[in-house]
């Protein structure tokens, strides 16, 4: 019997060991996860440098927005009213309404509440509608930044547009930010 039970004990040190072992794994691969997710996060919050005035139609001196160039109508107030509604509602990737949206489910569900159809992807909606220039932008525009987008916004006027950011934030009016790579007129 003492045999048996130094046999038993030696499979249940053994499985101990395999099994700390394994939580040690996991743990690890939870860390580096959590860390790749925290630089990501980090990467998108990054603190965004307002573009250059040069660049945005309208904007004084110093950043400082001017009023819209042109009142919107017709399809791209629809949208616009639309992005609106949708203030400060939670950033989710995926989303697309009601309740959260990401970047493209806020520009394709404002353009559809304009009759617009656009597809739920900011690299797709790149090159869905007419190109337009920076420094031509009018209010309902989109704008993107990345080739292919990896992000799009809807313009508002005076330099500033309604953005669903990133993971962390809500629906918001921002200051256009960075260097955009284009703009579309659905």
């Amino acid at each position: 019997m003492q045999k048996a039970l130094a046999a038993q004990q030696a499979v249940l040190s053994t499985k101990k060991g395999q099994l700390a072992q394994e939580q040690a794994a996991a743990a690890a691969a939870q860390r580096l996860a959590a860390q790749q997710q925290a630089q990501l996060q980090a990467s998108r919050s990054k603190a965004r440098t307002p573009v250059t005035t040069a660049s945005v139609p309208n904007a004084r001196p110093g950043g400082a927005p001017a009023p819209a160039p042109v009142p919107a109508s017709g399809g791209a107030a629809a949208a616009l009213a639309f992005a609106y509604a949708q203030l400060g509602k939670p950033y989710r990737f995926g989303g697309a309404g009601p309740g959260s949206y990401d970047c493209s489910g806020l520009t394709m569900r404002a353009w559809g509440a304009a009759g617009v159809s656009l597809a739920h992807s900011s690299s797709a909606q790149q090159h869905e509608g007419r190109p337009v220039s920076l420094s031509a932008l009018q209010p309902g525009d989109l704008v993107f930044w990345g080739n292919p987008a990896y992000h799009v916004a809807i313009y508002i006027g005076g330099g500033r547009i309604i953005a669903a950011p990133h993971t962390g934030t809500v629906v918001q009016i921002q200051a256009i930010w960075g260097r955009p790579s284009g703009a579309v007129r659905p």
